[in-house]
């Protein structure tokens, strides 16, 4: 019944990607590989049925009317020539494990061709799903997105969340990472769980920036924030940036907004299920290009290239494991751009 399930599955998305590419108008020379999957899928399926036919015929019992021994012979042979039921089982084993991984493959490509034409559809401003009215669900999302931590106000174009100073043991890599993340060449340890922060974010109206591009020496850059902290005593909250500086010189991280990076996803072949890498990973705010796309939001800075470059000011930073509030705004606040 598992084999039945995922082939029917198979077969499902394969439907669900030609009703789509009947709505779009399909690709010029359409993916060569959709029509040989099912080929391979009957290859398999008659495959197995022979293993099963012989299987069946070893389980069979023997014939009341066997044949006459030949001339000269006393017993019948215990061995034949034949394959063993044993034998039978083992081959079927590994067909019916090949089988599975197949079809596997076979459907996360169907998958990925779905959300491919999905996404096409969307490019051509035919809508995918219902329009949702955004305004009255945003009082659901400010109250599930504050039970992991982030504090979303709409109507300011604000977020808030808790953090503590970290205390790096090397260059640092990120601005915060969640609790189980790199804590040791991070600035920050944020209690924000990734995937509500980019909820709140992309309902900001925030869309996916681009990641950086190390060939063309392009940081990431797109949709931003920009990224202040406060604690208390300090007057006034200050950018982020001001707290790091150049191990090389002692010069201040140059003021740039945190692009919107969002995350890669991993797609778990099992369960055709999601996961962000920034969630798997603990990653919330990257300083490092390299890690921009594990990250929910990343330093547009062409200076953060360097990944070894980069470490806390100890004359502008608390002490470790001071409690901050990091505060993420659609635009600069005049009054918190202080400069050192």
């Amino acid at each position: 019944m598992f084999f039945i399930g995922l082939l029917f599955a198979t077969i499902l998305a394969a439907s669900i990607v030609t009703l789509v590419d009947r709505v779009v108008a399909a690709p010029a020379a359409p993916p060569a590989g959709d029509a040989g999957q099912l080929r391979r899928l009957e290859a398999k399926i008659a495959l197995l049925e022979s293993r099963l036919v012989e299987i069946a015929n070893h389980l069979r019992p023997p014939s009341s009317e066997e044949r006459p021994l030949p001339e000269g012979v006393t017993s019948r042979p215990i061995f034949d020539g034949s394959p063993t039921i044993g034998q039978h089982l083992s081959d079927l084993e590994g067909s019916l494990f090949d089988f599975e991984r197949e079809i596997r493959r076979d459907l996360r490509h169907l998958y990925e061709a779905l959300r491919r034409r999905l996404d096409r559809l969307e490019s051509k401003g035919v809508p995918v799903r219902a329009p949702a009215d955004a305004a009255a669900a945003r009082p659901e999302l400010v109250k599930r997105v504050a039970e992991d931590g982030v504090r979303y106000d709409p109507a300011a174009g604000r977020i808030r969340f808790e953090a503590v100073i970290a205390s790096p043991t090397r260059a640092l890599e990120f601005i915060a990472v969640a609790p189980g993340g790199n804590a040791h060449e991070s600035l920050l340890v944020a209690n924000v769980g990734a995937a509500s922060l980019s909820l709140a974010i992309a309902d900001m109206g925030l869309k996916e920036a681009q990641d950086a591009d190390f060939e063309q020496d392009l940081p990431p850059r797109g949709d931003s924030l920009f990224m202040y902290v406060e604690w208390p005593g300090l007057p006034r909250p200050v950018r982020v940036e001001t707290l790091v500086k150049d191990g090389r010189n002692g010069e201040m991280l140059p003021f740039s907004p945190f692009a919107y990076t969002a995350s890669r996803t991993f797609l778990d072949t099992k369960t055709f299920e999601d996961h962000l890498a920034a969630a798997v990973y603990h990653h919330i705010v990257a300083l490092s290009w390299k890690h921009n796309a594990d990250c929910i939001l990343a330093c547009s800075s062409k200076e953060t290239r360097d990944e070894n470059r980069w470490i806390p000011d100890s004359k502008a930073c608390p002490e470790a494991g001071t409690s901050v509030e990091v505060i993420l705004s659609k635009s600069p606040v005049a009054e918190w751009e202080t400069r050192k």
